[in-house]
């Protein structure tokens, strides 16, 4: 299995905290939300490829700002740049991340989820276990009908059927994507510059995949990262086993 994790855009709402750095630098429980990510990551994924573009287009070198010194030794995480992140959408930049990836799993992570050791095991023993040999891929959620968040929609059969602005369940920046769905998700997202990379799970066969809420956190505003790092504080305080 490969991981992509999608962090080239510049976290606007996120002010001053992110003007020369994307949200992936942000601190959370006194540690860079990559780090969270790709350690954790690890354990699943042959190679992680972490696709960049704000504070990265003047070309600084990410190996000179990025310590992957705690990532395993047997998993390789490589650095794409893209110079068209100011004008196209994170479509775009799945896109051109999974042109390097051919007979792989795919995580599909968004650069702004902090996720404990458990949510990731869960989602990928769920996938690997039932979802894969199926037909079908995954999209992380959390149970629950709302409108604030973007979300995804099912069926009877646990199908999914819509994502978006929608009333739904929330998606939780988690997922992955089937071998064998590959060069459909290209054939989608090579026409859709401008949207976002989830509508590829509303287009091949894919089911929820549920995550507790408490396990993750979406940091989409400073509100969001105050509550992010109240939360990790506590499980430091409290000894709170990550598993």
């Amino acid at each position: 299995m490969e991981a992509i994790v999608l962090a080239a855009g510049e976290g606007s709402r996120m002010g001053d905290r992110t003007a020369e750095l994307p949200k992936l630098f942000l601190e959370v429980g006194g540690r860079p939300l990559y780090e969270h990510q790709l350690t954790r990551l690890a354990p699943h994924c042959d190679r992680i490829t972490v696709v960049l573009g704000h504070g990265f287009d003047d070309g600084t070198a990410p190996e000179s700002v990025f310590d992957t010194s705690k990532i395993a030794a047997d998993t390789d995480v490589e650095f794409m740049v893209i110079d068209e992140w100011a004008t196209t959408e994170n479509s775009y930049t799945a896109h051109s991340a999974l042109e390097r990836i051919d007979d792989e799993d795919v995580l599909l992570v968004c650069g702004d989820v902090v996720f404990t050791q458990s949510v990731i095991d869960e989602l990928v023993q769920t996938y690997e276990n039932g979802l894969r040999d199926d037909g079908f891929s995954g999209v992380g959620v959390v149970e629950g009908v709302q409108d604030e968040m973007t979300a995804v929609r099912w069926d009877d059969e646990d199908v999914i059927t819509d994502y978006g602005a929608i009333k739904g369940h929330q998606e939780v920046g988690l997922f992955v994507l089937n071998a064998a769905h590959r060069d459909q998700a290209m054939e989608i997202l090579g026409g859709q510059d401008n949207d976002w990379f989830p509508i590829v799970f509303e287009n091949v066969p894919s089911k929820p995949i549920r995550v507790d809420e408490n396990e993750r956190h979406e940091i989409n505003t400073p509100a969001h990262l105050r509550a992010a790092q109240d939360k990790w504080s506590a499980r430091a305080e409290h000894s709170i086993p990550e598993r």
